[in-house]
């Protein structure tokens, strides 16, 4: 840390190494492990909902990580930022490496959206943020958002050249996503950074988990991949979770096989 021009956090970082370190903490990554989260399609009245609801430590970890601005440090202004962030990230991973893919992808998710001002300008003071909301809103409601990445497809892995999805602009700018991703590790992220072919060829699109806006009624989806589900308060949901796979290891991020119509800027 010294050699690398970090040296002044020494006490931020001996004081979350020993927090991450604490009996309280293993237990809680144990808990996690123990139970894996649970992916639920529908609810009680058979609404699609894709709901996947995660065992309290799992919550626990993640507000102790957001927290110590594991995905926010390298962004906040402090000197040798990057470094910061990297000895967080490797402080949490000795007390449970499976949310630290949720907190990287959100860190990593501001050097992409910084091409595209406006959504840098909209979602860069929820990525920043120190608290962790792992509620089920819109991210317009949250005091903080995760972002996670939807990039390969069952085809291709990871050669992405030879992924399917397919992204059709709209009048009002925003696209229509029409397609699967293999692998999407933290599916309750408040967005994705989604990899479909658009007419300029492969193209990165923030696609969110939810949206806030309110419509008349249900219809059933023209699309091949996905009927919309609806909540209580008439959010759209953008991402089908169509199968949960069991990983050899992250078991508390165990990734889904997702389908999706999505709309995106």
């Amino acid at each position: 840390m010294e050699r690398a021009g970090a040296g002044e956090h020494r006490e931020r970082l001996a004081a979350f190494g020993a927090r991450c370190g604490s009996a309280e903490v293993a237990e809680w990554a144990m808990q996690a492990n123990r139970n894996p989260p649970q992916l639920k399609s529908f609810d009680r009245y058979g609404q699609r909902i894709d709901e996947v609801e995660f065992h309290p430590a799992y919550h626990q970890l993640m507000a102790l990580g957001i927290g110590a601005g594991v995905s926010s440090a390298a962004w906040s202004g402090a000197s040798a930022g990057h470094v910061l962030h990297t000895a967080l990230e490797f402080l949490m991973a000795q007390a449970e490496p499976g949310v630290c893919c949720p907190m990287t992808m959100t860190y990593a998710s501001l050097a992409a959206l910084e091409n595209q001002p406006e959504l840098l300008a909209e979602w860069k003071p929820r990525i920043l943020s120190s608290e962790y909301d792992g509620s089920s809103q819109p991210a317009k409601a949250k005091r903080g958002a995760t972002i996670g990445m939807a990039m390969t497809e069952k085809q291709g892995g990871s050669d992405v050249r030879a992924n399917t999805t397919r992204a059709s602009r709209n009048a009002d700018g925003s696209y229509n996503l029409v397609g699967h991703k293999w692998f999407c590790s933290a599916p309750m992220s408040d967005a994705f950074l989604t990899l479909a072919y658009a007419d300029g060829g492969l193209t990165c699109f923030l696609v969110p988990k939810l949206s806030a806006r309110k419509v008349a009624a249900c219809a059933p989806s023209l699309t091949w991949c996905i009927t919309p589900a609806w909540t209580a308060f008439w959010r759209r949901r953008h991402i089908c979770d169509r199968r949960w796979r069991t990983p050899c290891g992250t078991r508390p991020t165990a990734p889904p096989f997702k389908e999706s119509s999505s709309i995106s800027r």
